[in-house]
C-alpha cells in the first residue's frame, strides 16, 4: 500500500511515524517527563516537535498560485465544463453537495 502513495504522502507519512517513534522511545527513557533531569533531552524531544510542527505547516499551506480572490467558491474547480468540488476522501463531489457547501 505504501508504494503505491505518491511522493508528498510517502513524506507526511515517514515523518509522522518518525515524529510518533521518537515519542514513544522518549516516553520509555524518561525525556518527556513533567519535570525534566536532562537539559539534552528537553531540548531534543521539543525540538523535534517543533521540527515537525513547522514541517506541518509547510506541506498543508496553500500553494503560492492560488487566488486571493475570496469572491469565488473556495476549492471548486471546473472538470468538464461543470463546476465540481472536492469531497472529504479526495472525490469529486457532486453538485448538490457543492450547492450545500456555498454560503
Amino acid at each position: 500500500v505504501l508504494c503505491t502513495l505518491p511522493p508528498p504522502f510517502l513524506f507526511v507519512f515517514f515523518i509522522t511515524f518518525f515524529t510518533f517513534s521518537a515519542t514513544v522511545v522518549g516516553i520509555f527513557i524518561a525525556a518527556l517527563y513533567p519535570v525534566p533531569s536532562a537539559a539534552l533531552d528537553f531540548l531534543g524531544m521539543y525540538s523535534l516537535y517543533n521540527l515537525y510542527i513547522w514541517t506541518m505547516a509547510f506541506v498543508y499551506a496553500p500553494l503560492k498560485n492560488s487566488s486571493n480572490d475570496t469572491s469565488e467558491n473556495y476549492g471548486v474547480m471546473e472538470f468538464g465544463g461543470e463546476l465540481r468540488g472536492p469531497s472529504m476522501i479526495g472525490d469529486i463531489a457532486s453538485q448538490e453537495e457543492i450547492d450545500d457547501m456555498q454560503l
